[in-house]
């Protein structure tokens, strides 16, 4: 049968945290045990270029992506940079051409197109 872990704080041997731990002694431990708790980042918007680009019929597609969250979780990669959580929300602008616009137009419902 495995012997428990000993407790060098009551000289007793239990697993977890010692009942008899003062507060302190209580937060080292549980710091070592349990992962950090995650941070919610702030942040501010550099630049948020558009990526563009040209169909063959003419309409132009214009898209970035922006950060909406970022949360530091605490923990490192095996190469030591931080491990962090992103949150990105897509926007889209498309601009047709002319005839592609009257074509859209006349195929709306009581759409006339002129």
């Amino acid at each position: 049968m495995a012997m428990e872990p000993h407790c060098p704080v009551c000289d007793g041997y239990h697993y977890g945290i010692c009942p008899k731990a003062p507060a302190a002694a209580s937060a080292s431990l549980r710091e070592r045990i349990l992962p950090p708790a995650p941070k919610f980042l702030t942040f501010v918007a550099d630049q948020e270029p558009w990526t563009q680009y040209t169909l063959e019929n003419g309409a132009v597609i214009r898209v970035r992506l922006v950060l909406v969250k970022a949360i530091d979780e605490g923990e490192l990669l095996p190469d030591g940079t931080p491990r962090y959580q992103c949150q990105f929300q897509q926007v889209m602008d498309i601009t047709w051409p002319e005839d592609i616009q009257r074509e859209i137009a006349k195929r709306q419902v009581g759409g006339d197109g002129e």
